[in-house]
């Protein structure tokens, strides 16, 4: 998994999805561990309002297609790019959205 975030600048975190799991509260939280370039622990929780936003994006037929193919057609997936960030997540990288808004 990969983590981005404009406090970092440029910076790209990688690292792995450790639990998921509902809290008292009935939030649903996720705990994370980076691996690289540093070792931080990160946690998010959903509140119980951002729930179905979740489910209506994990449901969407592109994305639910993209995942089947992911996992049965793992040989024919494209080998990742070493930093995938800095070019699918453009509102997360200062110097690219800098060079998209445009001067008037």
């Amino acid at each position: 998994m990969r983590f981005r975030s404009t406090g970092l600048g440029n910076t790209e975190l990688r690292g792995n999805l450790e639990t998921l799991h509902l809290s008292d509260k009935g939030m649903l939280t996720a705990d994370f561990q980076t691996t690289e370039p540093v070792q931080w622990h990160l946690g998010a929780a959903l509140e119980p309002s951002d729930i179905p936003k979740l489910v209506k994006v994990i449901f969407k037929p592109s994305l639910v297609l993209k995942t089947i193919q992911s996992i049965f057609w793992i040989k024919k997936n494209p080998k990742e790019p070493e930093n995938l960030m800095s070019t699918e997540w453009v509102e997360l990288n200062p110097v690219k959205k800098d060079k998209n808004v445009q001067k008037s």
